[in-house]
């Protein structure tokens, strides 16, 4: 498509969408959603279990049975870091990766 065409394209294609989407009256009420209470427990218990590292979700790994699975997760779990120590890493590759493309540069030397 030429630009002119692009040009009377774009604004029908907008258009067609706004026209497209339908639009909610000021007297929606969103539906009532009827949960059972069995299931807001077992949410709020999975959310703030009393013991984590007994917790079924905790360890759900070790069903499958793969030791090297169970290595990985506690090497993962060893390494896990802080999260400032995770930003501090970031911005601390990308300086070196700057100091490294550093070469690259034009230079100006003078005598």
């Amino acid at each position: 498509m030429r630009a002119p065409q692009l040009r009377r394209v774009g604004p029908l294609a907008a258009l067609a969408l706004l026209l497209g989407c339908p639009a909610v009256g000021p007297d929606y009420v969103p539906p009532e959603i009827a949960v059972p209470d069995e299931w807001r427990r077992a949410v709020e218990q999975d959310l703030a279990p009393e013991d984590p590292a007994s917790s079924v979700l905790a360890t759900w790994w070790t069903a499958l049975g793969d030791p090297q699975l169970d290595g990985l997760i506690e090497e993962a779990t060893a390494a896990n870091l802080d999260l400032r120590v995770a930003v501090a890493r970031v911005a601390q590759a990308r300086r070196l990766r700057e100091f490294a493309g550093g070469a690259f540069q034009p230079t100006l030397d003078a005598s």
